[in-house]
């Protein structure tokens, strides 16, 4: 018996991420591809027993900021983006059933924040883990892969990660959804 994705919240909220992306007018997203992008893996789908389309998430690797950046990305590339940033001590594997369920409507992309996961920092690189250091290799990252909006899914120690983006970048974020985030001034370090 195959696995089969039936509608839960997760499709209410891309479908929440969709509406706020397209009340900030024109096209829900724009992307300019870097050439840098290295994919690891087919992007081909698969379907279930049932018939039922089941999205394949595929690992890639970026360079950017002097940072070999792990990301998992799922749906289509036309699609609104949700951009979802891990908490601590996880990395984008924390997002493994969730991107499926949100890869029929959006386009999801999870990095490995530096520090954790695939993403490797060279020693020679001196890198400050700091939340402002991890906001700028973000905006690199996002700048390598050509993305001008997206909603931010953030979760713990993404939190302040994902919240200085957003305010180095507040034209691109289209929605903030927070889990388990440090919302005030104190907790975000």
């Amino acid at each position: 018996m195959g696995s089969r994705i039936v509608p839960s919240q997760s499709a209410v909220a891309c479908g929440v991420f969709e509406r706020a992306l397209s009340a900030r007018g024109g096209p829900l997203m724009s992307t300019e591809r870097d050439k840098t992008h290295q994919p690891m893996s087919s992007g081909l789908a698969q379907d279930d027993t049932d018939g039922a389309h089941v999205p394949h998430t595929s690992m890639h690797r970026v360079e950017v900021d002097r940072i070999n950046v792990f990301y998992r990305e799922a749906g289509p590339a036309s699609a609104p983006v949700v951009l979802l940033l891990h908490g601590f001590p996880t990395s984008s594997f924390q997002y493994r059933e969730l991107m499926p369920r949100l890869a029929d409507r959006c386009r999801v992309i999870a990095p490995d924040l530096p520090g954790f996961g695939f993403t490797e920092v060279p020693e020679q690189r001196q890198y400050k883990y700091t939340f402002n250091a991890l906001a700028q290799t973000l905006r690199a990252f996002t700048d390598a892969l050509g993305l001008r909006r997206y909603a931010l899914y953030v979760f713990d120690y993404g939190a302040p990660t994902g919240f200085r983006l957003a305010m180095a970048r507040p034209e691109r974020v289209a929605a903030i959804v927070s889990q388990n985030g440090n919302a005030y001034e104190e907790g975000l370090g």
